[in-house]
């Protein structure tokens, strides 16, 4: 089982959007770029839940100009679960 436990942000004007966030804390794989879960997720059957086994899974996902990024599947939180994990400077 895979965890996401923490974030890491882009220096960027808006940091409350997924699209700022830079690296994610894996459990078994420490920090890991947002490029490289999404390459994860679409290459493997294995799933990474947000926060705690219980947590929503990570979903692998394209913006509109290309840039690889991951979301959490929703559910009722307004903001997506990424985005309320622990914040920590970039490494």
């Amino acid at each position: 089982m895979i965890i996401a436990s923490a974030i890491t942000l882009k220096n960027v004007a808006n940091q409350n959007t997924l699209m700022a966030i830079d690296s994610i804390y894996l459990s078994t794989y420490g920090w890991r770029k947002k490029e490289w879960v999404y390459d994860f997720l679409k290459n493997n059957t294995m799933n990474i839940h947000v926060g705690s086994i219980n947590g929503p899974i990570l979903i692998p996902c394209l913006s509109s100009d290309g840039e690889k990024y991951v979301k959490s599947f929703p559910n009722n939180e307004t903001q997506d679960n990424l985005l309320n994990l622990p914040k920590y400077a970039k490494i």
